[in-house]
């Protein structure tokens, strides 16, 4: 893998369409005993038998800035539509950067664009409560104080007899969630309930 990054490294002086050219125009010359002397890894070998080196697949432009640009992938380059600016990289990234100084009012949509792809495959998570009691606007705190309430108001348990530490026990058993209101919630709740 390392001598195959150095012959890459070495042709980086050259583009990659000068080397193909350069190597169609040679005549390869077999050696019966192997390569010849020149060659000596196994990407040399495959150049000097006439063969090309593997090219990766490119991969699918997921961008929609890739409307605003012609790809040269052999080159590592990209070419503005608009002002025909080479760009020296074939990522989405330096493209929408050239984009927005060139066309802002393009960038935008791709800004847009891309937003709206990504959020299709993100997922929507709901919202945990890892507190220890419901909130106190949640429908069945809210049922419960509006129950304590028509206690109070209808028969002759007081509130404070409802907030003492035996029956929150036994409303804590029933639903550990539930808060049982301070005396003066519940004795306004009941008065708004009789009214």
């Amino acid at each position: 893998m390392y001598k195959i990054f150095c012959r890459f490294q070495n042709l980086s002086q050259r583009t990659l369409q000068e080397c193909f050219a350069s190597q169609s125009q040679k005549a390869p010359t077999e050696d019966p005993d192997g390569p010849s002397e020149r060659c000596t890894d196994s990407a040399v070998v495959n150049d000097c038998r006439g063969t090309e080196p593997a090219v990766p697949k490119p991969k699918i432009a997921n961008s929609a800035v890739w409307k605003y640009f012609h790809k040269r992938a052999n080159l590592g380059q990209s070419v503005c539509k608009y002002c025909e600016k080479v760009v020296q990289s074939t990522n989405a990234t330096n493209a929408k950067r050239h984009l927005k100084i060139c066309q802002p009012d393009k960038h935008a949509t791709v800004v847009l664009d891309d937003n709206k792809s990504r959020s299709k495959y993100t997922v929507k998570l709901t919202s945990l409560s890892f507190s220890k009691y419901y909130e106190v606007n949640h429908p069945k705190q809210l049922k419960f104080r509006k129950a304590l309430a028509a206690i109070v108001s209808g028969t002759t348990i007081t509130a404070s007899s409802l907030c003492t530490e035996e029956v929150r026990e036994a409303f804590h058993a029933a639903d550990p969630k539930l808060r049982v209101p301070h005396r003066s919630t519940i004795n306004k709740d009941s008065k708004a309930l009789v009214s």
